[in-house]
């Protein structure tokens, strides 16, 4: 699956079949916990349903990703899921872009590109926000971050541009059927408008 996937929701009955088959097999003592919550350095915990401990860690984007698989897992298992900001994608984007050797290639790409002062730069896709912080640093005010000035604040984001201007926007994990349908819309707009050109240049 690509990083960006949703595989939870995509596929949780796959996902949750294959687990139950394949950890039934074992045997395993049951732990008394009850049905609970909390945090304990750093590092928060979920606890449901009942018979042995399975721990799940988070899923690249974040824990919430094993919500549509838990509830059938909580019938065979004591799930414990996972979270916090010491786990995860975003932990481990923040852990890279803390490396000396990243920040050496990212200082070297930057000189390489040479911004004008005033030039843009487009964020797409930075995940944590990592390289923005290292770009805001290293170049000041003298180039606009445009991921500031579109409002992204979450991610996955979308946005869509027609003629310069943002035509539409989607936020958050949506199946792929719904995007493609969103996009199309777009598409058949734009090639009215245009005698035909864009749906041409994409076959």
């Amino acid at each position: 699956a690509l990083g960006w996937s949703d595989v939870g929701a995509d596929r949780s009955a796959e996902i949750a079949a294959a687990m139950t088959s394949f950890l039934l097999r074992y045997t395993a003592e049951k732990p008394r916990a009850a049905t609970a919550e909390g945090s304990h350095a750093g590092i928060s915990y979920k606890i449901e349903g009942s018979g042995p401990a399975l721990l799940l860690l988070p899923f690249f984007l974040a824990p919430s990703q094993w919500a549509p698989v838990i509830p059938e897992l909580a019938r065979h298992f004591t799930v414990v899921t996972l979270g916090g900001r010491h786990l995860g994608g975003i932990a481990a984007l923040e852990d890279r872009a803390s490396m000396p050797t990243y920040r050496a290639m990212f200082r070297t790409l930057i000189d390489l590109v040479a911004p004008k002062p005033g030039e843009a730069i487009l964020d797409i896709g930075c995940g944590a926000g990592s390289l923005d912080r290292l770009l805001a640093q290293r170049l000041g005010d003298a180039n606009p971050i445009t991921a500031g000035r579109f409002g992204v604040r979450s991610i996955p984001t979308m946005i869509l541009f027609k003629n310069g201007r943002e035509a539409d926007r989607v936020v958050g994990y949506h199946p792929k059927e719904q995007l493609l349908k969103k996009l199309d819309r777009h598409r058949a707009s734009l090639f009215h408008a245009e005698g035909g050109w864009f749906s041409q240049s994409l076959h």
